[in-house]
């Protein structure tokens, strides 16, 4: 029987794979973002393919943080891309605009969230609204319109993303600060 006096003199174990294990656990997790990143360049494919192209080129969003504040003039027809991204729209100018009856904006999310908000009053009608796993919410259905104000119409396309339509909390201030 054989008596060990020193760590350094007691049996080593064999190592236990470890740099497989590490190799491994890199090549899944390589292999989950080509599946995401292709499904949401796919769908951003099949989202700008099934929209004709209405002359406005609009405004594409990919991996970025936008705050945007449309204008009157956009006011005709605003078309929004966001594709991994975070998209927040003021639509403040809606309340000082009486010239304009009707906003109109195009919205097509994927693998992103976009946050629009209007002036308390503005009515908000969803013209269409297809969503594949998706999430949409409309937080001003509650609010009375003011029929001095104009109307937003929205089309909104949205894949894996979220988009929430709320009131602005103050009047005649952004919500970008």
């Amino acid at each position: 029987m054989e008596h060990w006096n020193y760590p350094d003199q007691l049996p080593q174990r064999p190592p236990k794979n470890s740099a497989l294990k590490a190799l491994a656990f890199v090549l899944v997790i390589g292999w989950i973002a080509a599946i995401v990143l292709s499904v949401g360049f796919a769908t951003a494919i099949i989202l700008r393919s099934a929209n004709p192209d209405t002359g406005n080129e609009g405004s594409d969003f990919l991996f970025s943080v936008q705050q945007v504040t449309p204008s009157p003039e956009d006011f005709e027809h605003l078309t929004i891309r966001n594709r991994f991204a975070a998209t927040y729209l003021d639509f403040s100018a809606l309340e000082e605009t009486a010239e304009v009856e009707t906003a109109s904006l195009s919205c097509e999310n994927a693998f992103g969230s976009v946050y629009i908000y209007v002036p308390r009053g503005v009515r908000v009608e969803i013209e269409q609204s297809d969503s594949f796993f998706g999430t949409l919410t409309n937080k001003t259905s509650e609010v009375t319109a003011n029929d001095a104000l104009p109307t937003l119409r929205l089309d909104i396309k949205n894949t894996f993303g979220f988009v929430t339509i709320s009131n602005r909390n103050t009047k005649g201030e952004s919500v970008f600060h």
